[in-house]
This record gives C-alpha cells, structure tokens and sequence, in this order.
C-alpha cells in the first residue's frame, strides 16, 4: 500500500467481477465493495462488459484500464478478488503486470490457471514452470493434457505464482492460510470468517413466492449451491430413502446449478425407490425464489468432498437465514463455532447421514437453538466487518481508515 497523507480516505482499486455474472464471487464482491465504499474511495475494475451491476456511488470500470489508473498514482492499492473459475483468469493476467494484493476466495486455482494460457501453452507446462522437478511426467508434460484427476488427488493448487506475485494474500480461514503456506512458502493475512449476509437482510424474505415451499408439506431438507460430486450430492439422493423411513413428511430440494444428466440419475434413483415425490431439483432459481425456499427449509446440508480452501458462501447464507445447518467437518468449516452448526465426517454413510439429519428436523429445541447461534454469528461477521479487516490489513499505519 502507498502511504496516503493529510488524513483522507485511502483510494482503493477493486479488480473483480459483478453480478449479473453467474458466481458467488459476484455477489460477495458487490456486497464487500459496497461496505468498503463507507470507508475508502473504491474503483471497480471487471473484464469485459462494465453494464452490470454497480455499487451505490462506486465507478465499475475496464479491467484494461487498471494499468493507467496505478501508473498515474490515482489510487493507493490494488486487491484482485479471485477464485478458481476462468472467470478470473484477466485478474492473474494483470496481477502479472500490476502489483497488488490478493483476496482469496479460493486457494486452488487450477481452472483460473488454465483459463489464462494461450493456445500455445498447456496446462502441464504451467505446472512443471510454476513447480520444478515437484511432480513426476505422469501428471502431465510440456505439449500434453494434463490429468486434472491427478492435480486434484495430489492436491495441487496452483496458487503460487499468484500469491508469490502478490504484495499481500488475504485469506478468510486458518485453513486456508495453511495451505497458502505449504503450496506457495507465503504467509497469508487471515482477515476473518467470510461475510454473512445481515441477519434481518435474510429472515424478511417471502416465503409465500416459492413454488417448492409449500405449506403444510413437510419438513424441507435442500442442499444449496451447485449440485456435484464436491458437494457430495448424490449422498444426499443415497441418503433419502432411510431419511424418508425416519420422517415419512422429509423432502428433499437440491437447489443450484445441476449437470441434467445428474438430475435425470437422481431423479430416476428415487422414482426407482418409489420416492418421486420426495425429491426436488430445481436447478438455477431466481434470487427471490432461492431465498424464499432458503427461508422455508427445515435443515440445510451443505457437504463437501474436497476443499479448495473456500469459506461457503451457501453456508453463510443458510446461518444468516437462521437455518440449522449441517456441513462436512473439513476444510474452513471446521473453523465455525461447535453451537453453530452440526459436523459430520466426510466419509459419512447415507444412512448415517440420514439419522443426523432426522434427529434434527425432529427436534425442536435443538433447531431452534441452532437458528439463534447462527444469526449471532451472521451478526458477528457482516460485510462491513471483512471492510474494515481488509482496508486494516492493507493501510496498517493508520488502522485501514
């Protein structure tokens, strides 16, 4: 960060992308930009089309014009937002030519890697450059495809050149700054638990709206957030017929983003099992009919198979919601307090996931005690917090103010 003089407020360059892209990095970075607005002078850089959504008095701006805003001095900092999609793959293009720090939202960042190169460089030459004479041939040479089955089982981010660059790496776990460590030798700046929704923002939403959330139709179990194999998703389905036994009323919606090829296995699995009516995927909602069937749900089973080093979003919305919320005890999960969420293991069975689940759609007191825990912990964790912790971990000289 250059220092700033006479008090004012520091000017920040936020290079990132905006909803309506369809990321939850989007819609974090439109609601942390917005806070950081209170406290310093923001530009938002995107690629590409800068039409989308603004944040209220926040100029959006040309990612390729970054470049001229550092070098003309019309700004103090610089954080790239990034997570492990090619949608970010210009931000790594341009942390490569402008220094500046970055915000992980991910820590591997294999599928952004892979998005930046030309066609002239594969992905296993990013590899081998990126970390020479770590890993063997099999993985991938120079000129080849590369296993990304392989990456993924040897747990192979692809994060150093990133933070290695970087002036700072903010992080939103401890388990996500170890990992930072033991890929790329950097310490990263644990600035807090990733931003909750407030509380009041999430509980006023309209229930009546949902088509899935019919009342008087059972208890609700959904799963939100994209349906794949890293999320566990066809243990849920594998889960449903025990679940269903334990509470005859159990439905269960599986919300998000949904190969159709998985929605016809999923939906075929449980018409086999004479279990049609009991489940639901709905595939991508509208934003008000995902928070209406979020406010409606009974329990929220939010899985994970592997970690990223991530900090769910999806979990973050259920426990600002005051949904009781089960998740895999993995990852930056773990880091969440015991009375706020229900843990179980990755290697969970359906049936074993079953019984936790209808132990809690069963019991009353426990929800309920879940839900009041997990509002104060959206209340403790706001956007305006991870605004202050960012802009302190940048401008430490004078508090982030």
């Amino acid at each position: 960060a250059r220092p700033r003089s006479g008090g004012r407020r520091p000017r920040l360059a936020f290079a990132t992308i905006l909803p309506p892209t369809p990321s939850g990095v989007a819609d974090h970075s439109y609601h942390l930009v917005a806070a950081l607005a209170e406290q310093a002078d923001v530009t938002v850089f995107v690629p590409g089309d800068t039409s989308g959504a603004r944040p209220p008095g926040v100029p959006v701006l040309p990612l390729a014009l970054l470049d001229v805003h550092v070098s003309s001095a019309l700004v103090d900092d610089v954080v790239y937002c990034l997570g492990n999609n090619a949608l970010h793959s210009p931000h790594l293009e341009a942390l490569a030519r402008v220094p500046g720090a970055v915000f992980l939202h991910d820590v591997r960042l294999v599928n952004a890697v892979d998005g930046a190169l030309d066609d002239h460089t594969t992905l296993a030459g990013a590899l081998h450059a990126m970390y020479p004479h770590r890993y063997e041939p099999s993985l991938g040479t120079p000129g080849r495809p590369v296993d990304f089955d392989a990456i993924q089982r040897q747990g192979i981010l692809l994060v150093r050149d990133a933070a290695r660059r970087a002036t700072k790496v903010l992080v939103s776990s401890q388990h996500a700054a170890a990992l930072v460590r033991l890929d790329a030798g950097v310490e990263a700046l644990d600035i807090g638990p990733l931003a909750c929704r407030h509380p009041e923002d999430a509980t006023a939403l309209p229930v009546a709206s949902s088509t899935v959330a019919t009342p008087g139709s059972g208890p609700i179990v959904a799963s939100f957030g994209i349906v794949s194999s890293t999320k566990q998703s066809a243990k849920l389905v594998e889960a449903l017929p025990e679940l269903v036994r334990l509470v005859p009323s159990c439905r269960l919606v599986l919300a998000g983003q949904v190969d159709p090829r998985d929605r016809a296995r999923f939906v075929a699995d449980a018409e086999a099992a004479g279990l049609g009516d009991h489940l639901i995927v709905t595939g991508v909602l509208p934003a008000e009919e995902f928070r209406a069937l979020q406010a409606a749900t009974t329990v929220a089973v939010q899985l994970r198979d592997i970690s990223n080093g991530e900090s769910s979003a999806a979990v973050n919305d259920c426990l600002a919601a005051g949904v009781p919320t089960i998740v895999t005890a993995l990852g930056s999960a773990r880091e969440i307090p015991d009375d706020v969420v229900v843990r179980v293991e990755r290697d969970v069975s359906g049936a074993e996931l079953a019984a936790v689940i209808a132990d809690l759609v069963t019991d009353d007191e426990r929800r309920v005690e879940l839900r009041d825990a997990s509002r104060r912990y959206a209340s403790d964790h706001t956007y305006a917090d991870t605004a202050r912790k960012m802009l302190a971990a940048l401008f430490p000289a004078t508090g982030g103010t």
